[in-house]
């Protein structure tokens, strides 16, 4: 298959503004950095791109139509749509990013340089393949989508069923007893690092989870790319050792994601991302105590506690200091109940999505390598 570089095929620019250009109530697409895009009230580009982020989270982007993009963001159209369809480009620069992410430079934030992009190979079939194969990949992106939609559904149900018994969390309207979490008797303990934490020569084909934060997905622990250390290391480690029932809260990075330990992560290890909420079963719900934290409003008082620009953060201080609503132990059996169903049903939906995004990814790959 003829292979070709990138910038031989498309002519790329980057946009002009700052990330505050943004209005709520605007009219375009504001594409920034970020995986979602804002809005904006006024418009620069009218094209049929490809949209890269420059920085961050290196991710990629259709967009057709009217729209204005920030400074770090790569803009990338067609100088001859006879040569290349748009679909087939946006799925070859999904593809890609693994490599561009292993290209990125520079310190706490990574970023990737243009000459990264127009250097980029890419395998050039005829136009007529080229619009077979994302035929192909936009039905199998349309079904990892819908069983990711599925999935968020199952979650909203169960949010809706938390406000439904206790109220919103922070507004606390039911009036229920509040009680800072030091003083609730949930345990709180952080992830290993500094000097305590593995190196590359600690890490195993195969041993005790060692989970980090991209492994917490949709409020479940995945286990794809998760990362392993020995029986021996484990041991030596003093903290984040997991037992089931335990919440799982990322404190770095994306702050206030949530997951339950299930029974097949009891005694895994956690990385200095997480810190582990160990309820007291006498008086807080494992289920309850997700429930809880899984809420918006606990994300977003989580959110208002962080600390640091480049690299944001959740001191456990803070953490210790946050004030929970904690009704009856009848009520959170009977949230319990409920919740334990959910979660079968969010296993299953998760498993399926997993499944569709094993197969999407294997598509993709296939692709560019002419197998497809």
């Amino acid at each position: 298959m003829k292979v070709v570089k990138l910038g031989e095929l498309v002519s790329v620019q980057t946009g002009k503004l700052d990330a505050n250009a943004s209005s709520l109530d605007g009219e375009y697409p504001f594409f920034t950095c970020a995986r979602e895009p804002l809005r904006i009230s006024d418009w620069k580009y009218d094209l049929d791109a490809i949209l890269v982020a420059g920085n961050g989270d290196l991710n990629v982007k259709h967009y057709n139509g009217r729209f204005d993009a920030y400074q770090r963001t790569y803009i990338l159209s067609s100088k001859d749509q006879g040569l290349v369809d748009t679909r087939y480009l946006y799925h070859f620069m999904d593809t890609y990013l693994e490599t561009l992410r292993a290209q990125s430079i520079g310190g706490i934030i990574k970023y990737i340089k243009l000459g990264m992009l127009t250097d980029a190979p890419i395998p050039l079939p005829p136009l007529a393949e080229q619009k077979r194969i994302a035929a192909i990949l936009d039905q199998a992106d349309g079904l990892r989508r819908k069983r990711q939609h599925s999935l968020d559904r199952l979650s909203a149900l169960g949010q809706a069923i938390f406000h439904e018994m206790f109220g919103d969390p922070t507004s606390n309207e039911m009036r229920w007893p509040k009680i800072g979490i030091k003083d609730t008797g949930i345990k709180i303990a952080d992830g290993n690092y500094s000097s305590k934490y593995p190196t590359k020569d600690d890490f195993v084909e195969q041993g005790v989870p060692f989970i980090r934060a991209n492994n917490m997905k949709a409020g479940e622990i995945s286990d794809e790319d998760m990362r392993y250390i020995s029986p021996q290391k484990h041991a030596e480690l003093k903290k984040g050792h997991l037992c089931e029932g335990d919440i799982l809260l990322t404190t770095r990075g994306q702050i206030g994601n949530v997951s339950l330990v299930p029974r097949r992560h009891q005694n895994s290890n956690i990385n200095a991302q997480i810190v582990l909420l160990r309820p007291d079963k006498k008086s807080i719900t494992s289920e309850y105590l997700f429930g809880l934290f899984s809420t918006q409003s606990m994300k977003s008082a989580l959110e208002g506690l962080q600390t640091g620009v480049a690299l944001q953060q959740l001191p456990v201080g803070k953490l210790k200091e946050v004030e929970i609503i904690v009704p009856p132990m009848y009520s959170q059996q009977q949230y319990a109940d409920k919740a334990r169903s959910l979660t079968e049903m969010r296993i299953q939906s998760y498993t399926a999505m997993v499944s569709a995004e094993q197969l999407f990814q294997s598509l993709q790959h296939r692709a560019f390598r002419g197998e497809l």
